[in-house]
């Protein structure tokens, strides 16, 4: 591979988002955040609130996580925290299953496609007070928030990410291709950035695409490539940049990119 994007801060996730969550036991019906009750040792109130804590990532990310909880635990000796990671593919049903036994975590990263439904459904604690009065969560940036309802407040992005361009000197080399450049003034335009792709393409004949007989279906060399899209957020630089959207104005009624004639230049050049 010789040029590739990549999630260039904390993770590569969709929208790692972070929500408190609420139970609703069969019997009665009623929410309860699910610390409530103290845990008794030896039949004495325990002076140590035990939180669970799910999230999901790479092993990289679980290293990061355990250090910042055990820097936690030690700014909060009254606190005990189980960090419980899970795969990101599975997390929605795992987490889905957990609420059902009514195991829900305290806190936790959510998907953000389906958190609104569960703030509407009492699931994830009301945020709204807390965020607008923490002198550090009310600090944040107002497009990391996730409303629901009546502009109330569901949970915050765990990081705002950015897509990076990464590439491999040698295949730069090797095909006599100039290196990306460093500078933003310089940078390629999208036609630069598809030529220099063709020249790093070679099939198993040692062809690029512009040559007659190229194999598309045995390349032995990509010359670009791209992280796993999540939730469709990877491309959204690429719409944004050409002047596409997501939404109507009054973000009404969602619409794909490829409808529209005149923006879907950069889409089909990847």
């Amino acid at each position: 591979m010789a040029l590739g994007y990549i999630p260039g801060i904390c993770y590569n996730i969709a929208l790692g988002d972070l929500y408190a969550f609420q139970i609703s036991p069969p019997a009665t019906g009623n929410l309860y955040l699910f610390p409530c009750s103290l845990p008794t040792v030896n039949g004495t109130t325990s002076n140590v609130t035990h939180l669970k804590f799910t999230y999901w990532g790479s092993e990289m990310e679980k290293v990061a996580i355990e250090g910042m909880v055990a820097e936690f635990e030690k700014q909060n000796p009254d606190i005990d925290v189980e960090a419980i990671q899970l795969p990101y593919e599975e997390y929605l049903a795992r987490i889905t299953a957990m609420e059902k036994q009514g195991q829900t975590p305290d806190v936790g990263y959510f998907p953000s496609l389906q958190a609104p439904l569960w703030a509407q459904e009492g699931k994830i604690l009301d945020l709204t007070e807390l965020i607008q009065t923490d002198p550090l969560l009310s600090s944040a940036l107002p497009e990391t928030r996730y409303y629901y309802g009546n502009g109330r407040i569901a949970g915050l992005n765990t990081a705002v990410e950015v897509s990076l361009l990464f590439y491999n000197k040698d295949l730069f080399d090797k095909a006599g291709v100039p290196y990306p450049p460093a500078d933003p003034a310089k940078a390629w335009a999208w036609a630069e950035f598809v030529d220099a792709a063709q020249k790093l393409t070679v099939d198993a004949n040692g062809k690029h695409p512009t040559d007659e007989g190229f194999d598309a279906e045995k390349i032995a060399t990509y010359g670009a490539a791209f992280d796993k899209i999540y939730e469709g957020w990877t491309f959204y630089p690429f719409i944004l940049s050409n002047g596409g959207r997501w939404l109507t104005t009054m973000a009404q009624n969602y619409y794909s990119i490829l409808q529209k004639p005149s923006k879907p230049s950069n889409l089909l050049r990847i």
